[in-house]
This record gives structure tokens, sequence and C-alpha cells, in this order.
């Protein structure tokens, strides 16, 4: 068995970490192992999320795939900003690199508007002029195969829907 891997990509606030959180729920705790881009940056290691930190996430990406594949684990969901032009041509190695993995790729098209709005309800997390100037709208990546997840769909019907996608209906 290999290990499914879930991309789950966006902006801030565009609801990645509450689907992953609800998808690991629904696969059963045990079996999907979530890794936050923002746990590592703020909390692992010893950077904030920029690029003097690229090198090393990708390191730790790679060797938590190593190990979930190695111990059979069942579903790795990867949820963070993720941006293409610090993290595409990564995920585009890993997929070739991993070819026996499934990959899920979603990006959360959320607006600009509605991540301000959102974002509202995440006490003091960061300022709305740090959340414009951070903001990238459309960082679709190019060459994999992404699902776009608008702002129209209920946290329960994205994880649905990544689950059926998987080709796990229970």
């Amino acid at each position: 068995m290999t290990t499914k891997i879930i991309v789950l990509r966006g902006n801030i606030a565009s609801g990645k970490s509450t689907v992953a959180k609800n998808l690991r729920s629904k696969l059963g705790v045990e079996n999907a192992l979530i890794v936050s881009q923002d746990i590592l940056s703020r909390e692992i290691l010893p950077y904030k999320d920029g690029e003097i930190s690229v090198p090393y996430m990708k390191v730790i990406i790679e060797e938590i795939i190593k190990s979930a594949n190695e111990i059979n684990y069942p579903y790795l969901i990867l949820e963070g900003i993720w941006l293409k032009r610090r993290y595409g041509d990564f995920f585009e190695e890993l997929v070739k690199k991993y070819k026996d993995n499934n990959f899920f790729f979603y990006y959360f098209d959320i607006s600009l508007d509605e991540t301000l709005n959102r974002d509202t309800t995440r006490a003091g997390y960061m300022s709305k002029e740090k959340i414009k100037s951070s903001y990238t709208p459309k960082d679709f990546l190019e060459n994999i195969k992404e699902e776009i997840i608008d702002s129209k769909r209920s946290c329960e019907e994205i994880t649905q829907r990544i689950i059926k996608e998987m080709g796990k209906n229970d």
C-alpha cells in the first residue's frame, strides 16, 4: 500500500486547515497525518516561512513522505499556502519521484475580500495590510492537475468531494 497524499493550498484564511482537520476526522485520526506549513514554519523551523526556510521545508516534507510510505500510512495531508514560486517545482519533482503514490492537489481560490472577511475570526493573526501584501491571487500550479475549491462550498462539501475523488466512499 502506498500513502495517498492530499495537498491543500491557498491563501491565508481560505479554509485549508479546517478542511484538513475535518478530512482527518472522516478518514480516521489513526489513518491520516496532517502536516501544516504554518506549524513547520512557526514552531519547528527557526525561520518564518520565507525564502530562507524553503530548503528546510522541502527536506522535511520529503522525509515525511518517505516515512509514511515505509510504514504504510494511509493518508498524508499537506496543508499550507505552498506558493507556486517557492514550491511548484518541488511538488512536480515529488509527483515524479513518488509516482506510485496517489497525489491529490486542491487550490482554495478565495478572493481577497472574502479572505479579509474570514480572517476577522482569527484574532490578531495578521494585520489587514500584511494580508493584502501577502495575498497571491490565482496561484495555480501549472504542470500538476489541481482541483479548484471556491468559497461557495462548505467544509463538509469539500471534505466529501476529496474523499470521493480519492475513491474512498465510506
